[in-house]
């Protein structure tokens, strides 16, 4: 997944990266923001609780912590979970919000904090579903690739496809027509699912002159969604990326 290091950058609303650090300037200097954020950690992997073969747990899982404090004081925990997507939480304080774990130290009474990844959002930001690109298998530090005011700009019933390939897509969704998605650009398109909610993804890639099938699953979608479904390349077993395949990720816009 490295692919989003060097595609996620000309999203439909403005992608920020911040690189991390905790290197906070001066409050007075920073601009004051207040919005809500949303938070999806992209990582590859089963998480959860190890269990036998008699379904009793041999080990609990532990996710990993993402907190942040308000202006106020208040510190709010993310309840961040791999490859979930958390409800949106009020943030009121300066435009670069840093994100931390905490940590007792014994002999003291007040938590310590631990960075683990930081942002920078435009002042007239509405919301921001923030992606977060673990740096280690541990996930103790993330890069933070926002999307912003996607649960305001995607009306009901409407799909943000992203691209973030670097090769041209076509797409359909359900029985709507087919279109192409250009590389690292996104369109919006309708959710037009059967009479069961469920709706047909597929997308092609060029393969020669002609169009070959890259993906196709099946999703229950209620038809006044608002989703965002980001394309991006199938990664071989070494790692690198194969230029016929793809894959899905499909996250709800609010």
């Amino acid at each position: 997944m490295e692919f989003l290091k060097d595609c996620c950058r000309p999203l439909l609303w403005t992608l920020l990266f911040s690189p991390l650090s905790f290197v906070v300037a001066q409050e007075k200097e920073l601009p004051q923001l207040e919005t809500e954020i949303a938070i999806y950690i992209w990582a590859k992997g089963s998480f959860g609780d190890e269990l036998d073969k008699d379904g009793n747990i041999i080990s609990r899982y532990t996710p990993p912590e993402v907190k942040f404090a308000n202006a106020d004081g208040q510190v709010v925990n993310m309840n961040v979970f791999p490859g979930r997507r958390t409800p949106f939480q009020k943030y009121k304080g300066v435009a670069q919000i840093q994100f931390f774990r905490e940590f007792l130290v014994k002999g003291e009474e007040e938590p310590r904090r631990y960075p683990v990844g930081q942002v920078v959002l435009p002042e007239t930001t509405r919301s921001a579903l923030l992606i977060l690109y673990p740096k280690d298998k541990a996930m103790t530090a993330f890069t933070v690739y926002p999307l912003l005011d996607v649960s305001e700009n995607i009306p009901p019933g409407k799909a943000l496809v992203y691209n973030t390939c670097a090769f041209e897509i076509g797409a359909q969704l359900g029985k709507v027509a087919g279109f192409q998605v250009a590389p690292q650009r996104s369109i919006l398109a309708d959710l037009k699912p059967d009479q069961h909610s469920f709706l047909q993804f597929q997308f092609w890639v060029r393969n020669g002159g002609d169009w070959s099938k890259a993906y196709s699953s099946k999703k229950a979608i209620h038809p006044e969604s608002s989703v965002i479904l980001i394309i991006h390349p199938k990664q071989n077993s070494d790692g690198s990326i194969n230029p016929r395949l793809v894959d899905l990720l499909t996250l709800s816009a609010t």
